[in-house]
């Protein structure tokens, strides 16, 4: 079922990729972005840390693959351990209206600039 997976499971990916960081680095900038993590709670809002986190994680691309399933797992992590509730990682619908958007600004109904009128609900 896993095929490949095993094969590189737990460990660092071991050649150089068009994106990411020299293999040969990685666990080392993992550990220093881990520590600098301690520095950022003390500063900003904890979904701020955490978005930060995921995001840097990510662009080390310390895996061949699942990446961005890692760093979200990880910022889910980051946030029960600073007593939050973990990101929802687009799983909740938003409906914003469009007055709330500033509807008055909108163009009519038919206008053909994305099919908002001034009436309508976006869902993100």
């Amino acid at each position: 079922m896993f095929g490949d997976v095993w094969t590189w499971a737990g460990s660092y990916r071991p050649l150089e990729t068009s994106i990411g960081i020299d293999p040969a680095q990685i666990a080392g900038c993992i550990r220093h972005h881990v520590a600098a993590v301690g520095t950022w709670a003390g500063h900003e809002p904890p979904l701020c840390v955490a978005v930060r986190f995921h995001h840097r994680l990510v662009s080390i691309l310390p895996f061949p693959n699942d990446n961005g399933r890692h760093g979200r797992q990880a910022a889910d992590y980051l946030m029960e351990a600073l007593e939050q509730p973990p990101i929802t990682w687009g799983r909740l619908r938003v409906r914003v209206t469009s007055r709330e958007l500033g509807g008055d600004t909108l163009p009519p109904s038919g206008s053909r600039t994305m099919g908002i009128s001034s009436r309508s609900s976006i869902s993100w």
